[in-house]
C-alpha cells in the first residue's frame, strides 16, 4: 500500500478531517480516570486477539482460555501457509508482496491496484478455497489512476457489483474486504469497517475517495462496499500518519485512500471489460458483507 508518497496529497485534505482526528489533550490531573484493567480483546471480522485497555476494547471481551485457543489457530494457519503449493510457474521465483484483487465478471478478470502487480515476473490469485494459487496476467493498466485489469485462468462464478447509475449512496459506512497483514498476512479474507470522510476528493487532480479506517499493507486492491454490499471504490492508500505529524503537528491516524467506483467503471469500458450493477436496497452487516464477499475476493501475489 502506498504511504510516505500520498503525503503531499494528504495534506491537501487536512480540512476535511474531523476534529476528532486531532491529538487528545487530556492529562493526568485533569480529572482523568483511574487506570483500567487490561483485558484480552477479540475483534471476529479480523480475527485478532489483542492485549488491551478495558476502555479501547471494541470487540468481545475473552478469556485467557479463548484467547489461547485463537493462538492454536492462528499457529495453525501459518502452518498451513507455509505448506501452501504455489502454481508451477512461480519456481525458482519468491513471493515478493501481497495484496487483493476481486472479480469484475465471470470470466476470470478481476481488478486490482497497479502497484500490486507493478514489476512482477508472475502474478497469481487465490480465492482461500485451494492451496494452489492461480496463474494470472495482466492485461489493462492505469498507472496514473493505480488500476489494473488482470486475467485469471479461472474464475469463481461470483462477481462484484456496482451501484448502477443514478444510485445514491446509502450512507457514509464502509467495509472494506481484503487481506490486511496482521504479522502474517491472512489465508482468508477479512473485513474492516470504515466510514467515509469525502466521497470524491480531489487530490493531485484526481479524485480520491477520503475514509477514516484500520487499514494495513494487503489491503491493496481491496474493494470498499457500501452499506447495501456494491463496491463503491478500490483501496489504494494509506495516510503515513507519522510524516503527516512531522509536517502539521497533527496527530491523525486511519485515514484512507481510494479509487471511486465510477473511476473504475470508466476504466473498464475503455478497456471492453463488463461489469455488473446493482440498485441495492438491502442493508447488510459487516459479517454479511464479508460472507458475500469471500465469493469473489482473492489474495493478489506478487512473485519475482
Amino acid at each position: 500500500m502506498r504511504g510516505a508518497a500520498q503525503l503531499g496529497l494528504a495534506i491537501a485534505i487536512a480540512a476535511a478531517l474531523p476534529a476528532a482526528a486531532h491529538a487528545d489533550d487530556s492529562a493526568p490531573g485533569n480529572g482523568a480516570s483511574p487506570p483500567q484493567a487490561v483485558v484480552w480483546c477479540y475483534e471476529a471480522t479480523r480475527e485478532v486477539v489483542s492485549r488491551v485497555l478495558l476502555g479501547e476494547c471494541h470487540g468481545k471481551i475473552i478469556t485467557d482460555s479463548e484467547a489461547a485457543a485463537i493462538r492454536e489457530k492462528r499457529e495453525s494457519q501459518i502452518k498451513r501457509a507455509l505448506q501452501r503449493r504455489a502454481a508451477g510457474s512461480t519456481e525458482g521465483l519468491h513471493l515478493a508482496s501481497l495484496g487483493t484483487g476481486f472479480y469484475i465478471d465471470d470470466s476470470g478478470h478481476l481488478l486490482t491496484n497497479y502497484h500490486v502487480v507493478d514489476d512482477c515476473t508472475v502474478v497469481t490469485v487465490n480465492p482461500g478455497t485451494t492451496d494452489v494459487e492461480i496463474s494470472a496476467d495482466v492485461v489493462a493498466v492505469d498507472r496514473a489512476l493505480d488500476i489494473a485489469l488482470v486475467k485469471a485462468d479461472t474464475s469463481t462464478g461470483a462477481t462484484a457489483e456496482f451501484p448502477a447509475v443514478g444510485t445514491v449512496l446509502a450512507g457514509p459506512s464502509v467495509a472494506i474486504v481484503g487481506y490486511p497483514t496482521q504479522g502474517l498476512p491472512p489465508l482468508d479474507p477479512l473485513a474492516t469497517p470504515g466510514f467515509l470522510i469525502e466521497n470524491a476528493a480531489t487530490i493531485g487532480g484526481v479524485d480520491h475517495i477520503v475514509m477514516r479506517a484500520d487499514l494495513r499493507h494487503g489491503n491493496s486492491g481491496g474493494p470498499i462496499f457500501d452499506p447495501e454490499g456494491r463496491v463503491i471504490g478500490m483501496v489504494n492508500a494509506k495516510l503515513d500518519s507519522a510524516a503527516y505529524y512531522r509536517a502539521t503537528g497533527l496527530n491523525v491516524t486511519d485515514i484512507g485512500f481510494g479509487i471511486p467506483g465510477r473511476t473504475l467503471i470508466d476504466f473498464l469500458t475503455r478497456n471492453d471489460a463488463s461489469h455488473e450493477e446493482s440498485r441495492g436496497g438491502e442493508a447488510f452487516t459487516l459479517a454479511e458483507i464479508l460472507q458475500r464477499a469471500r465469493g469473489f475476493v482473492v489474495r493478489a501475489e506478487c512473485w519475482k
